[in-house]
């Protein structure tokens, strides 16, 4: 999957996956791992080429970049 199509599924990972271990009174853990390629340079043209790392800067998450 392709980075760009993310911002389709925020509110399900952002409003739904962030609260559901306080929806459940901390009884469950929500381990989410999400592997998207981004950027440009790729030959993927402009529907792929995106990049929103600073979206995911600034929400409170472990984020991992590979060079």
């Amino acid at each position: 999957m392709y980075f760009d199509f993310t911002t389709v599924a925020f509110d399900q990972l952002l409003s739904n996956a962030a609260k559901s271990r306080y929806m459940f009174g901390g009884q469950t853990k929500v381990p989410l791992t999400l592997f998207a390629r981004s950027g440009g340079g790729t030959g993927h043209a402009a529907q792929h080429s995106s990049a929103f790392y600073s979206i995911l800067a600034h929400i409170p998450v472990k984020s991992c970049y590979p060079n």
